[in-house]
């Protein structure tokens, strides 16, 4: 079966397997209804959950995300009376907390964890300078806690009334009064900001262990005013590419019963049934990789997520605790959790009585409007999207639930397929309309913005016979050859598993001269360094041929879909004293019979004769060259 143009073969693969059995032709089978009232909320920031009543749950944002001003950077609070399955917007709970916020000294505050003691008090703890912050009236308003000296938290335990934090530096702070005062117990083996807390678990007021992320692992006995080092489970070494080998880290301890404990680290996962004298590898069985998460009890009022259902009188050395992801106990049997690789951001994953629910971010649940799905696509990346003739869709858990994350404006044609574009720092979705628009958005369809930069249009015009005068008029690099002072600014790059390769350079065009600067970075070739080179225009003006003539050279079809990629980037602007900046991304995949590096002598216009005519390879090659032979 050959792919549809603009579809992945993951796609296509994805689509047969939601067909499979289908009693007609698949394509006769229809997508599936999605609900356009269900919408995801557009999160840039890590989130942090906690449970404050049973009918009102709280996820804490500290939103960073760019506008057209700076970053817009604040706090969000977000709300749901139906145990997590929908969630609404809180901006009066997120006022009281943007109030002491603003008071703080630290720039760029961080919020990492919420928790609620009672319904009435609670407390926010992160990166707040030398504070934390506390509510006695269930968050109507928040007071600054002040503490000893200004800590960037990482870690966080708490046994009944009694709360430790700790982070960067051999600073614990330990509070027996539900937040309300705090004192500092000097004692952690950790002296700068390379050695940190990375993990706290107590199993009950005296007994903890804390993790350090060069240090190893540590116990206390009089809750933490003491601590002594524990010997670590061996683990395989790291390799850098430097060559050095730090030891491999330590991300997790839970610490069950004076002899039974666990640690995560870089080799996995190490459990000890003698108090950390000996540990033993526990990898999970690919059926435990599969579970969902349940919850075991131990006293004093223990919550411990576990993988699967825990029988209550299963001896703890049997216990198997879920260890690889950020977990939130929100109920009696709900658990709320997240991969550590995704930093707090979503999707979470909604777990009950040991089964897995659902896979989802936070959701808003509008007025029900029911319509099909007019197509599917799978990035490689990973996550499912989908569309209809206005809007973008996603889903976490395969299709089975779906939402909304925007689409490009209501003025623009109905949409008719979806594709993603690898740039050198971001991936893009793409959207093109049946009147062969096309949208993109660097933010994984919530936000949509035109690509204008009127290649499709240079192509017409040079069909019709416009003169390169008249084509100045278009957003194009060809603009340039005629400007009286211009930028050109190219980021290049090879993407893919495996591969390390990247360069920039800028071309700066005067009345009478044009400079030149850049450099390039490979482990497959020799490094160069440009610093910047002044020619007379007559001179210098092939440069700029050169790249113009890659970027708008007729573009054709990729001879295969590899992984490996040419990735570009162009930026300029025609007009340096009223600068109007355009942009261009380009990629092309780079193909078994193709070279990663075209040697720097073997042509002289960018692509050899017989080569395909593929934009992103051309203009890789071009500036590669350019900046080869600029070289001092």
């Amino acid at each position: 079966m050959k792919a549809p143009r603009g579809w992945s073969i993951h796609a296509v693969l994805a689509l047969m397997l939601l067909l499979a059995g289908a009693g007609s032709r698949a394509e006769e089978t229809p997508l599936p209804l999605v609900d356009l009232g269900v919408r995801e909320f557009d999160i840039q920031g890590p989130i942090t959950f906690a449970r404050r009543t049973d009918d009102d749950w709280w996820a804490l944002a500290f939103h960073r995300k760019p506008a057209p001003d700076g970053i817009d950077e604040r706090a969000r609070v977000f709300r749901s009376t139906d145990k997590g399955l929908t969630w609404r917007e809180d901006r009066e709970a997120a006022s009281a907390i943007r109030a002491p916020t603003s008071l703080l000294s630290s720039a760029s505050p961080r919020f990492e964890f919420l928790i609620w003691y009672t319904p009435s008090v609670g407390i926010i703890a992160g990166d707040l300078g030398n504070h934390v912050f506390r509510t006695s009236d269930g968050g109507r308003t928040w007071k600054k806690i002040t503490l000893t000296k200004p800590l960037s938290l990482r870690a966080m335990a708490r046994v009944g009334q009694r709360t430790w934090l700790c982070g960067v530096g051999d600073t614990l702070l330990i509070s027996n009064t539900q937040g309300a005062e705090w004192r500092e117990l000097s004692s952690l083996p950790f002296q700068s900001i390379t050695n940190r807390c990375e993990s706290l678990s107590f199993r009950d007021e005296n007994h903890g262990w804390v993790v350090g992320s060069r240090s190893g692992l540590w116990e206390t006995k009089d809750g933490g005013l003491t601590w002594h080092k524990l010997p670590l489970p061996e683990q395989p070494p790291i390799e850098h590419s430097s060559g050095e080998r730090p030891p491999p880290f330590l991300h997790q301890a839970l610490l069950l019963s004076s002899r039974v404990g666990w640690v995560l680290g870089a080799g996995g996962r190490f459990q000890t049934t003698d108090g950390g004298l000996t540990w033993k590898s526990r990898p999970l069985s690919p059926e435990q990789s599969q579970a969902g998460f349940g919850i075991a009890h131990l006293k004093p009022k223990r919550h411990i997520v576990t993988v699967g259902h825990t029988a209550p009188n299963l001896p703890l050395s049997k216990w198997v605790p879920a260890l690889e992801r950020i977990t939130e106990v929100m109920g009696p049997d709900t658990v709320v959790s997240i991969d550590r690789r995704y930093a707090r951001r979503g999707p979470f994953r909604w777990d009950v009585a040991g089964k897995r629910i659902r896979a989802a971010p936070l959701i808003s649940q509008g007025p029900r409007q029911s319509t099909r799905l007019l197509g599917l696509f799978l990035p490689p990346s990973g996550g499912w999207f989908g569309w209809t003739s206005r809007k973008v869709l996603a889903s976490h858990d395969q299709g089975k639930t779906w939402f909304v994350r925007g689409g490009p404006p209501s003025t623009a044609f109905p949409l008719q397929r979806l594709d993603v574009q690898f740039g050198i720092h971001e991936e893009q979705l793409l959207a093109q309309t049946e009147k062969n628009e096309t949208w993109h958005s660097v933010d994984g369809g919530f936000t949509w913005s035109r690509i204008s930069h009127g290649l499709d249009d240079y192509e017409r015009a040079v069909k019709t016979g416009l003169s390169l005068k008249e084509m100045r008029l278009l957003p194009t690099p060809r603009c340039l050859l005629l400007a009286p002072d211009s930028i050109l600014k190219a980021q290049f790059g090879i993407q893919g598993e495996g591969h390390q390769g990247q360069g920039h350079l800028v071309l700066t065009q005067s009345a009478d001269h044009i400079s030149v600067s850049g450099g390039h970075a490979s482990d497959r070739t020799e490094n160069i360094q440009v610093p910047t080179r002044r020619y007379v225009r007559p001179d210098g003006e092939w440069f700029l041929r050169d790249l113009v003539d890659a970027a708008t050279q007729p573009e054709r079809p990729a001879e295969c879909d590899a992984h490996l990629r040419h990735v570009v980037t162009l930026e300029w602007t025609c007009g340096v004293q009223e600068p109007a900046w355009h942009r261009i991304d380009f990629q092309s995949p780079i193909c078994p019979k193709d070279v990663l590096y075209q040697p720097p002598n073997s042509f002289t216009d960018g692509e050899p004769e017989d080569a395909p005519s593929m934009r992103a390879r051309s203009l890789h090659h071009t500036a590669h060259r350019l900046l080869h032979d600029a070289r001092p």
